[in-house]
C-alpha cells in the first residue's frame, strides 16, 4: 500500500494501524503521523504477531511535510520492528510537495518492493 501527502496518512492509519494483518509492504510520501499512536498499534495484542516486510518513506528536501515525516521515521527506528533492512526514508534533492518528488519516491519505492 502506497500513497502520497494525505493517501500517504492513509496508508499509515488505515494501512499499518488498521489492516497490519492484512498488509505489510508501505510506502509514504510527503506525509506523516504520531509515531507513538502507530508504535501503539503495531505493538498491540492484535498485530505484535505480524512483521514488517517493508516501509519505503521519501520526501523533497524543500517538502513542507519532510520534518515530520523524517522524524517520525527517525522515532520508528528506536523500535525493533524496524530496522535498516526493512524502513528506508529517502531525500529527494531539490524535491518539493510536488508530482516530480513522487514520480521518484514512487520509482525508488518500487525498485524495492519488486527486487
Amino acid at each position: 500500500m502506497a500513497g502520497l501527502s494525505n493517501g500517504a496518512r492513509i496508508t499509515l492509519s488505515g494501512g499499518m494501524m488498521e489492516n497490519f494483518d492484512c498488509i505489510s509492504w508501505f510506502g509514504c510520501f510527503s506525509s506523516s503521523v504520531d509515531s507513538a499512536e502507530l508504535l501503539k498499534a503495531l505493538n498491540s495484542e492484535k498485530f505484535s504477531s505480524y512483521k514488517l516486510n517493508y516501509m519505503f518513506n521519501a520526501d523533497g528536501i524543500y517538502d513542507f511535510a519532510y520534518n515530520g515525516h523524517k522524524n517520525m521515521v527517525e522515532e520508528l527506528m528506536k523500535d525493533d520492528m524496524f530496522t535498516e533492512e526493512n524502513t528506508e526514508y529517502v531525500q529527494i534533492a531539490f524535491g518539493y510537495h510536488s508530482a516530480r518528488s513522487w514520480r521518484v519516491g514512487l520509482y525508488d519505492a518500487l525498485q524495492r518492493f519488486f527486487k
